[in-house]
């Protein structure tokens, strides 16, 4: 039986060895003796080679030498498990309780084979059946009927007669059978002796029909193929391509989606990409097919830095032979993309001016796919200082390909601690961000003469526009909602010279009614309102609304916030608290979410600007 999964394995350089470890694998049981052979596909280039190792209780590891081969990047890794024989494997039982007809009784029942395999080939060994009965009624002429429900395929075990309180223990030996995850167990019989009247069996009553494979020879079928999983319902599920941003939004633009299959049989794809409100549909025609669809005003959200995809495949319902080691693939690129929006995660940390300081952005490493028309750095200055001031800003990007450094100047207004002078600077780093760093370094100077006050400073990244929320969920009413939990950076110095902090939320809502949310905080609480968004005559939401909320933090909760920031990381719950409400319309474009939040910092400086 051939198990195949996939491992995303991050190689920075060329590994000396590479270690695998097979835990857990509570539905399948191996001998001592069994031989593991490993297939590798890396970076679209088959390096076949195999190793092998005694399993012992289900567990074992083996490592693996990687000498031979340069692999560079973060690239997915195709690793095949083959098993050469599979020892016993137990089925579910399944009970039948109820009213038995005297004449002709017949019963359903579905049994599910568990998770490590969707379906399988027997290609040679046998099943032991148990039909345990638990009545009164002795029965005659029982046979049990067992396969795939969808598959005209089945296997019929015939039984003469079964006593009462009785059991019948069988083997029949099998030979190019077909068994799916879930199978379909049908049972008959005739019970003598009943005069023609009905026995009603209670709930401490069965009938126990019990299943187990033995001595199993097995070729797989349907499963993890190398680009996709295809499961018993025809359902394809297509995770980790590509993409290394947490979201983006698309005003513009069109794609591509090709299929190439080495299944000589046409179907029809339906493609659904996660928090996208249409499909993606056309008829395949093997081997090779594509097609060209709209990318207009779509907001595509990723899990796990990865885009979702799902794809589903109709195939029509006539034999199909599909070898274990066939599979179709799919290929999504974008052509003429023009991103309003993209969302990644940055660790937000104040700078003062007073000598080079660094803002260190968390981007993605592979950037590659996306062709960004503009993106900026936008950085808030807050000066109390009397002074104007020139700045000079340098942004230090490090890539694969080396350095690249971009400077830029802007200027400050005066302030005063009283009133503070707010300066905005954007700074386009489009070629920065096409350069793939995989590290942003900012620095900012200032020329101040000698004064009392501080600067300090807040930035994000802005791609091409004004950002739309990060997280769009569905409501249900009345409904508490967790959004995702995010962990922040902190571990920050010098937090005994923080004088005051204050939280800014901005939040986005498009659904037509009021909002309460809280953010935690580790065991600070954030209180927010959410305006309603405007509706029209209908009560449907027409526009969204943008609320900002800002919350200062002051003597006990300072304190509480400088414990806080001294810990490594804290995690950060938004809530949002759906109100009771009898009737509400809801569009599938409706959504709240925050566009973003952060803390600003203000450390007042004791010594000389420069």
């Amino acid at each position: 039986m051939d198990l195949e999964t996939q491992l995303t394995i991050p190689i920075f350089h060329k590994p000396d060895s590479f270690r695998i470890s097979i835990e857990d694998m509570d539905y399948l049981r191996v001998g001592d003796d069994s031989i593991l052979q490993v297939y590798f596909e890396v970076a679209r280039e088959s390096l076949n080679f195999s190793d092998s190792f005694s399993l012992h209780q289900r567990r074992g590891c083996t490592e693996l030498n990687l000498n031979d081969f340069l692999i560079i990047g973060v690239k997915p890794v195709n690793i095949k498990f083959t098993l050469d024989e599979i020892l016993p494997y137990d089925l579910p039982e399944s009970t039948y309780c109820g009213p038995i007809d005297p004449f002709y009784n017949e019963v359903e029942s579905y049994t599910d084979v568990g998770n490590v395999f969707d379906s399988i080939m027997l290609e040679a060994g046998r099943i032991i059946t148990a039909i345990h009965n638990y009545t009164e009624v002795p029965f005659d002429s029982l046979y049990l009927e067992l396969g795939d429900p969808n598959n005209p395929q089945q296997l019929i075990f015939s039984y003469m007669y079964i006593g009462a309180h009785d059991s019948v223990v069988d083997t029949i030996y099998v030979e190019d059978v077909k068994l799916s995850r879930y199978m379909q167990i049908n049972a008959s019989w005739r019970s003598p002796g009943t005069d023609g009247q009905s026995v009603n069996i209670t709930q401490d009553d069965s009938v126990i029909f019990k299943l187990n494979i033995d001595s199993l020879i097995a070729s797989y079928i349907y499963g993890y193929a190398a680009a996709f999983k295809l499961r018993h319902d025809r359902f394809v599920e297509i995770t980790d391509l590509p993409f290394v941003i947490d979201s983006l939004y698309i005003s513009k633009g069109c794609g591509w989606l090709k299929l190439e299959s080495e299944w000589n049989i046409p179907f029809r794809c339906s493609l659904y990409v996660y928090e996208m409100a249409r499909t993606l549909g056309f008829d395949f025609t093997p081997p090779v097919d594509s097609v060209r669809f709209d990318m207009e005003n779509t907001y595509l959200r990723t899990e796990g830095n990865r885009l979702h995809f799902y794809m589903e495949l109709n195939i029509p319902e006539i034999p199909i032979a599909i070898d274990a080691a066939s599979s179709t693939r799919l290929h999504i690129y974008f052509d003429t993309l023009n991103l309003n929006w993209l969302y990644g995660r940055i660790i937000e940390e104040i700078i003062e001016v007073t000598s080079p300081e660094t803002i260190k952005l968390d981007l993605p490493t592979e950037m590659e796919h996306l062709n960004l028309c503009s993106s900026f750095l936008r950085l808030t200055f807050i000066n109390t200082v009397g002074f104007d001031a020139d700045l000079q800003i340098n942004v230090n990007a490090v890539g694969d390909e080396g350095e690249l450094i971009r400077s830029y100047a802007g200027r400050i207004a005066r302030g005063s601690p009283s009133h503070p002078d707010t300066s905005v600077i954007e700074c386009d780093i489009s070629d920065i961000l096409n350069f793939r760093p995989y590290e942003v370094i900012v620095g900012a100077r200032a020329a101040l003469p000698p004064q009392d006050g501080a600067i300090w400073c807040d930035s994000w990244v802005k791609m091409c526009g004004e950002s739309i929320t990060p997280l769009t969920i569905v409501l249900t009413v009345p409904d508490t909602l967790f959004m995702d939990t995010t962990y922040a950076e902190m571990g920050i110095e010098g937090v005994d010279q923080i004088t005051a902090a204050e939280a800014v939320i901005s939040i986005e809502n498009r659904f037509p009614m009021e909002l309460h949310g809280t953010i935690w905080l580790d065991s600070l609480n954030i209180e927010v309102s959410i305006p309603a968004a405007p509706t029209d005559e209908r009560g449907m939401a027409v526009m969204p609304v943008d609320t900002t909320i800002r919350m200062e933090f002051t003597d006990e909760r300072l304190a509480i916030l400088q414990q806080i920031l001294r810990q490594d990381s804290v995690a950060v719950i938004p809530v949002i608290h759906v109100p009771a409400t009898d009737t509400i319309t809801i569009t599938a474009n409706d959504y709240v979410g925050y566009n973003y939040a952060y803390l600003v910092l203000r450390v007042r400086l004791e010594k000389e600007l420069k």
